[in-house]
């Protein structure tokens, strides 16, 4: 007779272990998707804040070349004043000229790296 109330007992187990099991439905997959999810927020993250560093730096040194561009412009447009002849002054013109691209491109660079987040492999920053 106790094993057939065992059995009994057993069978209410099972019976209460389906309930449960009916409960939790995809409940556990769902909870493994989300983590999974955590995860690739955090990394994403993560790599959003060295990328927002890169930038920091890059945005830094074009700063310091459009900085540097205008003091050789400037220092240039004060050497005009002293030339003899049109070779030199063709020369420093030609000099200035480039300079003055160089720092339409540097500063073409830094808004685009302000506005955008973009980087010299054209990556964006994810948020």
């Amino acid at each position: 007779m106790n094993s057939i109330q065992d059995l009994i007992g057993l069978q209410k187990i099972d019976t209460h272990l389906e309930e449960i099991e009916e409960l939790l439905g995809n409940l556990p997959r769902k909870v493994a998707a989300l983590k999974s999810e955590e995860k690739t927020l955090t990394s994403d993250f993560e790599q959003g804040k060295v990328r927002l560093k890169e930038i920091k730096v890059e945005l830094h040194k074009a700063e310091v070349n459009v900085t540097g561009y205008k003091e050789k412009i400037e220092k240039l447009k004060d050497q005009l004043f002293l030339v003899t002849n049109n070779k030199q002054y063709d020369a420093l013109m030609h000099e200035i000229d480039s300079l003055k691209e160089l720092t339409r491109i540097k500063l073409g660079e830094k808004n685009l790296l302000r506005k955008y987040g973009i980087g010299k492999k054209n990556q964006v920053i994810k948020f």
